[in-house]
């Protein structure tokens, strides 16, 4: 099989047990914002751990077509854009509505273009908007204020019923936690996180979720020269329990494979070149000597640089906290 053909098996989403548990609660939150008649919800959690592939599923799954509005159908009530870096007031709401697949008049004022997305959402029965990177208006030297920032979330909501799902870094949690007209509009925020090392179910399923695309690689032909039990701990160490660090990896090895065979060596050159240096690829991937704490460091290290609290719960990640 070509190249391009595993790579294709690689693009299949992964239901793993973090990810459908996540999954679950975020549906519920959705469903019952809908129920209070609009809400905001957050869905935050560290980089590459799922979340905008999770905005997909959802669109797909809960998502409905709308009602015809002038001879023409919407594709989907469940409508998914992006917040750009540093935005100003302009910016943002013509990131919500170009969600809808529209652009602002050229020249509208903010007022205006807010205006015509309420106009939007209504008229094409919008029920939810699911916008990601919302922790680009917790960012140092962003071109909106936090007032300004929550007040365009709060008057959304409060004028169209729409569900506002705000994804991102858990950053944005502060704009939350120090606006209370934003907060009390808002849902409990709904958590992406990676696998523990330190929870041994949590590690069994981090091995399960790493075995799903390998098995569905050897379905499509190829063949492993590597121990899986030895692969999952070098992979758990360079993502720090976060799956879609992995996917990266196994995409990058599809392109080192010979002769059908996914190999050690592969995998290893793969992780040291699609990963910074900060992941530690050249340590997890050539030594024997991995302990316990390399791994509790690797998940504590992710929790820590997106922002989350971590209580210890063993003496390893205790160790790994006193030197933060």
């Amino acid at each position: 099989m070509s190249h391009q053909n595993y790579s294709y098996v690689l693009k299949q989403a992964v239901y793993h047990a973090l990810y459908q548990q996540t999954r679950s609660e975020l549906i519920e939150a959705i469903s019952l914002a809908q129920r209070l008649g609009g809400s905001i919800v957050p869905f935050l959690g560290p980089t590459r751990c799922g979340k905008s592939r999770m905005l997909e599923d959802l669109r797909d799954t809960i998502g409905k077509p709308t009602t015809e509005y002038q001879g023409w159908v919407y594709d989907s009530d469940f409508v998914i854009g992006s917040i750009p870096n540093k935005p100003n007031d302009k910016m943002l709401v013509r990131s919500m509505l170009a969600s809808l697949e529209l652009s602002g008049k050229r020249g509208s004022s903010a007022s205006e273009i807010e205006a015509q997305l309420y106009k939007e959402i209504t008229s094409k029965g919008i029920r939810v908007i699911a916008m990601d990177e919302c922790n680009h208006c917790a960012e140092r030297g962003e071109r909106l204020s936090k007032r300004g920032v929550t007040d365009h979330f709060k008057r959304l909501v409060d004028n169209t019923g729409v569900t506002l799902v705000l994804c991102g870094l858990p950053k944005f949690q502060r704009i939350l936690d120090e606006n209370e007209q934003c907060r009390d509009r808002a849902m409990k925020s709904t958590y992406m996180l990676p696998y523990s090392w330190s929870v041994e179910e949590e590690k069994t399923n981090f091995a399960g979720a790493i075995a799903t695309p390998l098995n569905s690689l050897q379905e499509a032909g190829l063949e492993f020269d590597f121990d899986p039990h030895d692969i999952v701990v070098r992979l758990y160490g360079v993502s720090g329990g976060r799956v879609g660090i992995v996917m990266r990896v196994l995409h990058g090895a599809i392109a080192y494979i010979e002769n059908d065979v996914l190999s050690y060596a592969s995998l290893a050159k793969a992780a040291n070149s699609v990963l910074q240096a900060q992941h530690r690829p050249d340590f997890f991937f050539e030594s024997d000597d991995i302990e316990e704490l390399d791994l509790v460091r690797s998940f504590v290290n992710v929790m820590k640089e997106a922002d989350l609290e971590l209580a210890p719960s063993t003496t390893e990640e205790f160790s790994v906290l006193e030197h933060y």
